[in-house]
């Protein structure tokens, strides 16, 4: 039986809700990356982490070919017993054994001590997670009663150094090192890792290694100053394979002329390249920003159609999921996007491995349901308690025209309205805000060509709806753009409670509703 390229990290993968990867060697040709490829899109793997030993040449290249981005370069020193006979005594500091009563100020520390980790370096992960993962590896190694060293300063733990032995029984490995701000500078650090290693010696190791990042700098003098030396230098990339996309049995309601080719190609080429849809993208988010959702975190785009916002939302680091019911729509987000995940269902039929989300959207899709809180409520049993909800919606009942009548169009919405559908779904925090304010006069415009009357025939009406889409003159839809994004700069707490021909809801999960 042939051994799979990577391994999956069961503690990882359960505590990020997402399926991560370690590539098993320490090399990799054009062969290994292809069957790499095919088994991370088999086991449904997010991201495959891999270290490379920097005297390789060809496998960085190998790693780049699978979409890999560097996110660390690990260092791995290792000390033999060291003779400190001739060293200056330096400041005497008292080291113990850590125990359970430590934990609320060594959880403390772990927060915000590991900010050069590679999980830190690594955009897709949201900061806080990362945060709390250290946080919850202290607790771990403290309550299974590792060897686990600490020191005081002001009358509570001031600092770690975790120890463990290799399963060969004759190394010792340093883990989790880290000291509070206040007791640096004060040598807790020196007396941390001599009590640590001391301890590995009288266990019979033979050596200890411990592992840093090149970056940080003051561990690696810190180690050295210890007897520690250079054993190894790897590279640490990253590397995302294209997703698998998930096809369910689904029937697709449309009235969008049942997605008459000519106009997806239009629409296709408007989400490419029209000032609208990038800037509506901006404006999702910089909404997400606002609320909290760190870049990272898991967003769920329901109703996503080809993919703009989902790719847009992925290209800035956040881990999208995208789910909709138009197979042919979805299987071009999935040609645009290979590393996003994206499925044909019923959001309500998502699969269990989908998992929950941080953050959950619906952009221009409620406004073609006839009961969007049955969608919205479906939605909501995939994410996590305090998730961040966001919609978009056509709005002003006013500019209403035959181009909402043939793209399926329930109503276009007023303002309250939105945050009265969320409300009713039972989100907390919602805020409500009108976007596109300062381009609505030639909205206006364009929509006074395409006033509702009942003398447009099928035809009429598919060549409106493609018209409506086309992408304006490069020079003017520069322009346009630029003065978006003016506008969400200037206006994006302002326009809180203001109508606009676009309405923009943000709402927040209840603790306890999920």
């Amino acid at each position: 039986m042939i051994a799979p390229p990577a391994v999956v990290l069961d503690w990882d993968t359960a505590f990020f809700d997402r399926r991560i990867a370690r590539l098993t060697g320490s090399s990799l040709d054009q062969g290994g990356a292809a069957e790499l490829a095919r088994w991370a899109r088999a086991e449904n793997v997010a991201c495959v982490y891999a270290f490379i030993d920097a005297t390789e040449i060809d496998t960085p290249d190998v790693m780049t070919a699978l979409g890999a981005s560097l996110v660390d370069v690990r260092v791995t020193l290792r000390a033999e017993r060291p003779d400190r006979s001739g060293e200056a005594a330096g400041p005497a500091v008292a080291v113990r054994e850590a125990t359970a009563a430590d934990l609320p100020a060594l959880e403390a520390i772990a927060g915000a001590a590991h900010h050069d980790s590679r999980f830190y370096a690594d955009r897709r992960f949201a900061r806080d997670r990362v945060d709390q993962l250290y946080r919850v590896w202290i607790r771990r190694a403290v309550e299974r009663g590792d060897a686990v060293v600490t020191t005081d300063h002001d009358g509570e733990a001031a600092g770690y150094v975790t120890a463990a032995m290799e399963p060969d029984g004759a190394i010792g490995r340093l883990g989790l090192v880290a000291v509070a701000e206040p007791a640096r500078g004060r040598g807790a650090g020196a007396a941390m890792l001599d009590a640590a290693m001391d301890g590995l010696w009288d266990r019979g190791a033979r050596a200890v290694r411990v592992g840093t990042q090149a970056r940080n700098l003051a561990a690696q003098r810190l180690y050295q100053r210890r007897g520690f030396l250079s054993e190894r230098v790897e590279l640490s990339p990253v590397a995302r394979p294209a997703m698998t996309l998930t096809i369910t049995p689904v029937e697709h309601e449309s009235a969008d002329f049942d997605l008459d080719p000519d106009v997806i190609r239009a629409l296709w080429r408007m989400e490419e390249h029209h000032f609208w849809t990038r800037s509506r993208s901006e404006w999702i988010a910089a909404a997400l920003a606002e609320a909290g959702v760190e870049v990272g975190a898991r967003v769920l785009d329901v109703g996503c159609g080809s993919g703009c916002v989902a790719g847009h939302l992925a290209a800035l680091g956040y881990d999208v999921t995208g789910v909709d019911t138009a197979e042919p729509l979805v299987r071009k987000a999935h040609e645009r996007y290979p590393a996003v995940a994206f499925f044909v269902a019923d959001v309500d039929r998502l699969p269990a491995e989908a998992g929950v989300f941080d953050a959950v959207g619906f952009f221009d899709v409620l406004e073609h349901m006839v009961e969007p809180i049955l969608m919205v409520g479906a939605a909501l049993s995939r994410a996590r308690p305090g998730a961040v909800v966001l919609a978009t919606v056509p709005a002003r009942r006013a500019l209403h025209s035959i181009i909402d009548d043939v793209s399926g169009h329930k109503r276009r919405y007023e303002l309250g309205e939105l945050g009265a559908l969320f409300t009713a779904a039972g989100l907390i925090d919602v805020r409500e805000r009108g976007i596109f304010r300062w381009t609505e006069p030639l909205q206006r415009l364009a929509r006074a060509r395409y006033a509702r009357t009942n003398t447009y025939t099928r035809f009429e009406a598919r060549r409106a709806l493609i018209h409506s889409l086309r992408v304006p003159a490069g020079p003017l839809n520069g322009l346009l753009r630029a003065v978006c994004a003016l506008e969400r700069r200037v206006s994006l707490r302002r326009a809180i409670d203001r109508p606009g021909p676009t309405l923009l809801a943000v709402g927040r999960v209840p603790e306890a509703m999920v």
